[in-house]
């Protein structure tokens, strides 16, 4: 565990919704071994039901998942449907240009661009722990 880590991470729950297993378990181990707190969801359907059952203290969102877009993640967690509706949320994509990049530049707080290296990763998702912040806009995104 990196210094500092210890702090930020203690007891820090992140919620991975992704759907490629290579890349999910590369995501979930890499948090645990900073001592995260992990939950996987495969589906926006299932990230929502864990949602609804845990608070997140962060959450990282493949925002193109085979069946259907993160998009419905990121406007459940921003509703007031989810009472800790300032959970950051870093999305993770293979391709981060586009209206949809945009269109959910608001409601995000980082965004990173596969592949990634995972001390970028680490540090990112620390980062938006510690800050909390309720979004970045379109420009300041973090691409």
């Amino acid at each position: 565990m990196s210094e500092g880590s210890h702090i930020q991470a203690r007891l820090r729950w992140v919620l991975v919704v992704e759907d490629d297993p290579v890349i999910s378990e590369i995501l979930l181990e890499t948090l645990k071994h900073e001592g995260f707190r992990t939950v996987h969801s495969e589906s926006v359907s299932e990230a929502i039901v864990k949602l609804s059952r845990q608070d997140f203290d962060c959450v990282v969102l493949d925002v193109q998942l085979k069946t259907e877009s993160g998009e419905k993640v990121t406007r459940y967690l921003r509703s007031g449907d989810y009472k800790k509706k300032n959970t950051p949320i870093l999305l993770i994509s293979g391709n981060l240009e586009g209206s949809l990049l945009e269109k959910l530049a608001p409601q995000i707080n980082g965004a990173l661009l596969k592949p990634f290296k995972m001390q970028i990763f680490v540090d990112r998702v620390k980062a938006l722990i510690k800050q909390g912040l309720p979004g970045l806009g379109v420009g300041n995104r973090v691409a």
